[in-house]
């Protein structure tokens, strides 16, 4: 390499190291804020008016099943579903009231049809009247129910 080469070289790469991150800062502002906002969520073949698939926002009362088995210093909470999941960001919460809030307690993830068991503490059942399944990708309640309704 002679040294009109080298300083072709060093030019190039010096280019090179100053654009190529001022290149990619601008395409990362460009980018929209969802992508893919505007893609349906359930979308169907041209010509067919019905697809067969009903867009559920609720988790209906024969869907869940919610029990509370109380214990000397904790509770059993089991939630069994007998229909698939909106969300796959579905969670449940203790509440005081039926909307989620500052105030609510998490109890854990429902990511599937089955069901599922937490072991809550007792003193976090102080104060909560409610329990609500939660979607948290479409922030919308699935299902509330008050505690003093359920099989005890």
């Amino acid at each position: 390499m002679n040294v009109k080469l080298r300083k072709r070289h060093r030019y190039m790469w010096f280019v090179i190291g100053i654009g190529l991150p001022l290149l990619c800062l601008e395409a990362i502002e460009g980018i929209q804020i969802s992508p893919t906002a505007e893609i349906p969520r359930i979308s169907c073949p041209a010509d067919i008016t019905d697809c067969g698939i009903t867009e559920r926002h609720e988790v209906s009362d024969h869907a869940i099943n919610i029990k509370i088995d109380e214990y000397h210093d904790s509770s059993l909470i089991s939630i069994s579903f007998t229909q698939p999941l909106v969300s796959a960001f579905t969670v449940a919460y203790l509440t005081a009231s039926d909307k989620v809030d500052e105030s609510a307690k998490l109890i854990g993830s429902l990511q599937e049809m089955a069901s599922y068991t937490f072991e809550v503490p007792k003193e976090s059942l102080n104060g909560m009247s409610h329990i609500i399944i939660y979607d948290k990708l479409n922030d919308n309640t699935l299902y509330h129910q008050h505690l003093n309704e359920l099989n005890k």
